[in-house]
């Protein structure tokens, strides 16, 4: 069941009603859907943006920019699409359809404590869908895995100064995380940042070995 993970469907269609009085909207938004089944994704996502530039909060347009930058693998870029045909739609399958997909992606981004919540979303809106309820099931699996796994990482000794840097370089489930530790003598001891450490994380509890 796990294996099947990279077969997760993408809803393609448009969500709702198209109403005759938007007719411009309406038509950058079939112009968009066109494109988007011919892979002609640049131009798809300039469609859809001209329709929201007139109808902000237009679901059928959120709804299918997400799946263009779904398939753009543009992740960060597609859940906040869904994200917001969620917030704007006024029927139960348009917020089904979007969070489904936005457990999409989760599954891509092996966010699986995530994905597993926006799938629980999605059933609340339609708890018949069988798609869904299977996406569910193995992103709770691959969660309860990835909880079972050991934590693998090649650990760097950086001098730097009087101080020492502990780069670990995270493997396996985590790739593609790098943490840096650096222990000072005392708490207001003074330290300046190297340029090439990222954003600070003491005292976020997500980085904690027992969350890793």
């Amino acid at each position: 069941m796990v294996s099947r993970t990279t077969l997760l469907v993408l809803f393609l269609f448009v969500i709702g009603s198209i109403k005759a009085q938007d007719g411009e909207v309406t038509n950058q938004i079939f112009e968009g859907n066109n494109l988007l089944d011919t892979q002609e994704f640049d131009e798809a996502e300039m469609a859809f943006r001209k329709a929201l530039s007139k109808s902000p909060e237009r679901t059928e347009a959120l709804y299918n920019l997400g799946n263009t930058h779904f398939n753009e693998q543009d992740y960060d870029e597609a859940k906040q699409r869904y994200f917001q045909t969620q917030k704007f739609a006024d029927n139960n399958s348009s917020k089904h359809h979007a969070f489904h997909n936005m457990g999409n992606v989760f599954m891509k981004q092996k966010d699986y404590a995530k994905a597993v919540e926006t799938y629980k979303n999605a059933l609340r809106k339609n708890p018949q869908d069988e798609e869904t309820r299977y996406n569910y099931a193995v992103a709770k699996s691959l969660l309860e895995l990835a909880m079972d796994m050991p934590i693998e990482k090649i650990r760097y000794i950086i001098p730097y100064g009087a101080l020492t840097i502990e780069v670990d370089e995270f493997l396996s489930h985590k790739r593609g995380l790098v943490l840096a530790e650096i222990e000072l003598p005392m708490e207001n001891t003074p330290f300046k940042k190297p340029d090439w450490l990222g954003k600070e994380v003491t005292g976020n509890s997500n980085y904690y070995n027992s969350k890793m």
